[in-house]
């Protein structure tokens, strides 16, 4: 019997707002000819359907993982497909074709058929498995995002397709946990928790608002009813420091190899059934992270560079009923840290050789800067299904993060616990002679202390129904309500205190409706708008209403040939700070306050994106893929001019522009090897970089600023990024090598050229802006591991290499002035980025080494 198997992944508009998949497909016999009223089952679970009048069957609902699914009819022989992958947002094709025999049964196993030919595919979409996260060397979520193509970081700022940095929303099992004050992403989701990650990066559909560069899906590990435990552990080094030897003078305190030493890891999961009547079972992970408790560096000291961090899932699965399901989540990540960089910003003392005495006393011991962190997240989702063809979720979402900077004095507390306003506008903080350790430095931190507080409320509900054949669709609601405060004391030497704050708790909601639509010609249309109605809750603001259109369109040029366009509107609303920010002085003569503005408008992106895919091979793939981008209303500041001289927050009356062509390479795991890269030429343009640009250079008597666009301070001309890994599985050999069962390794590299910089200190006449290139940077790390297994019991030890080639990469130019002199007098600058004071962190981190062991059941 000839055995005909079609398997494709086909793009479709998400099920439950991004968190699940589905699996679709026809049931033929032999002569070409639809079956009706067969039967297609998920091995060992509850769903499953029949096929319609055309054949066709579909199954919806689906968590992110690996399945086996039968087809079978009376009279007719049963086939059976292994192996099966479901992503979020994505649909599995699996066409069977059914034999005349009655009796007997066809297995087949389907390797790795993520990214290939997406012949209905609309937007660009990278997704990053479970397994594909154990096989790297990572630490975090971070970490992997970092590598998508499009992708850009700058210092601490992730940034996708030329946007800002708070232009990537990150959804955690479909609901959005940025920080609502700053629009950044702070929660920490245990690796172990993870069931995979998708990375999108245009052409995103209607249900998705509040995104207009990237949108970050997190999708974690279903609730099972199987037990199950793992559990990860390991200690190194982890440098956050470079090589300071190459700006720094001889004798200098700061010497080579400076790191964050005493790291300790350790991850743990588990799950299984519960007491519940019907299908239930839970998923509960942690995680635990320390460093830097040591204060180690190459001289043996570095104190307040502790970080210490704990964050964790639970998640509560239960089937009352097979239509309806039940999920509970919570999430939680808490952390403390200390905060070093400034100790470095204002040495005094250049020439402190070993074994010098120190002179000052351990009293001084005061002013070290110290951050609390805890974010924690609890919810609910409903599913339910109407029929084979259509369902509903409804979802209840509550996102809290607070985050507290201070100082502390010489018993370790914190600084101005009780002071009121008028006292800390009167308070002079202190600076800092000796640490601990009585290893000199000298400092001062100007932020002396942080609160803020925000919380979210989502409840978001979503429906799909199949019509037809030919159209699906989806219409939803979401409505947001934030409430959020937060103030700050800013002390620099020798000015006045500042003391800011924010308060506001507006209202967002948005409708949406999408139609995807199927023409018998193969022709993919994903039709789609949404409404997003912004209230800031002010007397003096207004109720916005924004209309965003989406439109999405793929056609298979042949069978191993595709092309897609997108087309869309995407709005944003600016982080709550700069929205109801409000500062004032200690001093009136000390210079003008910043102040937040309610009636900001969102800001708006229009994107379109062309891509073109081929498949040379079931393993091998090909993609290109170019966009362009006009970004407006961009926040900005500028100075009010009135009888008492003030700078608000402001949209811009520039326009951004950024644009790109990208290509990817893909090869999935044929029995050892794996092999992926991607390249990006891109640009990136406009009147400034951030919120924040004008008012910074106002205080540098640079204002104003001139008008003219520039490039962002993260243009990147070209990145690359591959990953390349090799690993014998179970039961296999390595050219005929026994012993080499369970063997791998995985290599990541990325490269990027140089990003801008000034070409001098902000108050230098005249001032050009971003004229300059950092050089170009490239990293590779390493992971190297070694499997057993015994029965159902897997136990891993590995090693990762981080700056495999100790290449010295510079991060950050302290002092700009500094870095392009001529101090040695030979004709050209020395390039010395640490500045005076040889700031070590202006170098990326030496070669480290971290060692774990993990073990799984």
């Amino acid at each position: 019997m000839k055995v005909f198997i079609i398997y494709l992944l086909v793009f479709s508009v998400s099920a439950v707002a991004g968190t699940t998949g589905r699996i679709a497909g026809v049931v033929y016999d032999t002569k070409g000819s639809p079956v009706i009223g067969a039967t297609v089952i998920i091995a060992g679970t509850e769903f499953g359907t029949m096929t319609d009048n055309n054949g066709e069957y579909l199954i919806h609902n689906l968590n992110p993982g690996s399945y086996t699914l039968q087809a079978r009819m009376v009279g007719k022989a049963e086939q059976t497909v292994e192996g099966i992958q479901v992503s979020a947002d994505l649909t599995t094709r699996i066409d069977f074709e059914l034999g005349n025999t009655a009796t007997g049964s066809t297995i087949i196993t389907v390797t790795d058929q993520r990214g290939l030919i997406v012949f209905d595919e609309t937007s660009s979409v990278n997704i990053i498995s479970s397994d594909d996260i154990d096989a790297m060397p990572v630490t975090s979520i971070r970490d992997l995002i970092a590598m998508s193509s499009g992708g850009v970081s700058s210092g601490s700022d992730f940034h996708m397709r030329g946007g800002r940095s708070g232009e990537v929303i990150y959804m955690v099992d479909g609901i959005v946990m940025n920080d609502p004050a700053t629009n950044l992403f702070t929660m920490d989701i245990p690796l172990s928790a993870v069931s995979e990650i998708s990375i999108t990066s245009g052409g995103f559909s209607a249900e998705y608002g509040g995104a207009q560069s990237g949108i970050v899906n997190i999708i974690t590990r279903d609730a099972t009813d199987r037990f199950m435990m793992s559990l990860n552990g390991g200690g190194g080094a982890f440098s956050e420091n470079g090589d300071a030897s190459l700006n720094t003078m001889e004798h200098s305190v700061w010497e080579n190899q400076i790191y964050h030493g005493d790291a300790v890891r350790g991850e743990g999961a588990i799950g299984g059934p519960t007491f519940l009547p019907g299908e239930s079972g839970f998923f509960v992970s942690g995680s635990y992270n320390r460093s830097g408790f040591n204060h180690a560096d190459s001289r043996g000291y570095w104190d307040n560079s502790t970080i210490e961090t704990l964050s964790g899932t639970a998640k509560l699965s239960w089937k009352p009923t097979p239509m309806t399901r039940i999920v509970a989540n919570f999430y939680i990540s808490d952390g403390e840290k200390g905060w070093r960089d400034w100790l470095w910003s204002r040495t005094v003392e250049h020439y402190v050789n070993d074994g010098d005495t120190l002179y000052y006393s351990r009293e001084n011991d005061r002013a070290l800067p110290v951050r609390q962190q805890n974010r924690f997240s609890p919810g609910i989702a409903v599913t339910h299904s109407f029929n084979e063809r259509s369902f509903i979720e409804l979802k209840l979402n509550l996102y809290h993060t607070s985050e507290t900077h201070g100082i502390t004095d010489s018993t370790g507390s914190i600084i101005g616990e009780e002071f009121s306003i008028d006292e800390w506008l009167e308070y002079e903080a202190p600076d800092r002679f000796e640490d601990r350790d009585h290893f000199f430095r000298s400092g001062h931190i100007d932020w002396i202390r942080h609160e803020s507080e925000s919380d979210v409320i989502t409840v978001r509900t979503d429906y799909t129904s199949q019509l037809n054949a030919y159209h699906q669709l989806k219409t939803g609601y979401e409505g947001r309500f934030f409430s959020s405060e937060g103030w700050d004391i800013y002390s620099p030497p020798n000015y006045t205190v500042t003391y800011s704050s924010w308060e506001g708790a507006p209202r967002f909601s948005g409708i949406y409706a999408q139609d995807r639509i199927e023409y018998t010609a193969g022709l993919i249309a994903n039709i789609g708008a949404r409404i997003d109605i912004i209230d800031p809750n002010d007397e003096n603001s207004d109720v916005k209403y924004k209309f965003s259109p989406r439109l999405g369109i793929s056609h298979p040029v042949s069978d191993r040939d595709m092309v897609r366009a997108s087309y869309g509107h995407y709005y944003q609303v600016p982080g709550l700070s700069m929205m109801y920010y409000e500062s004032q002085s200690s001093s009136s003569s000390s210079g003008e306050p910043l102040s937040g503005n309610p009636n900001l408008d969102p800001e708006e992106t229009v994107a379109y994106e062309l891509g073109l895919k081929h498949i040379f091979d079931p393993f091998t793939l090909i993609e290109m893929v170019a966009y362009n981008k006009t970004i407006t209303g961009l926040v900005s500041t500028t100075l009010q001019e009135s009888t008492d001289e003030f700078w608000q927050y402001v949209n811009s009356d520039g326009t951004g522009t950024a644009w790109g062509v990208e290509f990817g390479l893909i090869r999935r795991s044929s029995r050892y090897f794996s092999f992926a890269a991607n390249y990006s030429y891109s640009m990136a343009k406009g009147r400034e970089s951030t919120p924040t640009e004008n008012y910074s250079y106002g205080w540098g008597s640079q204002y104003p600023v001139p008008r003219d666009d520039v490039y962002l301070d993260w243009d990147q001309r070209h990145t690359a990024n591959a990953s390349a890994g090799l690993m014998v599985e179970r039961g296999d050999t390595f050219f005929g090598q026994r012993w080499l069962e369970g063997f791998g390794f995985r290599i990541n590299s990325s490269f990027g050229s140089g990003i801008p910089y000034d070409n001098a200190s902000h108050d230098t006449h005249p001032f050009f802006r971003n004229q300059k290139r950092y050089p170009w940077r490239m990293n590779t790390d390493l992971r190297v591991e070694k499997r057993f297994w015994s029965g159902d019991l897997t136990f891993n030890i590995y090693m990762d290499v981080y700056n495999l080639f100790n290449r010295t990469n510079l991060d950050h130019i302290y002092n700009v002035a500094w870095y392009d002199a001529d101090q040695d007098g030979d004709g050209e600058p020395d390039h010395i980025a640490g500045g005076p004071a040889g700031n070590p962190n202006a170098y990326s981190p030496q070669r480290h080494f971290f060692f774990g062991a993990d073990i799984r059941w």
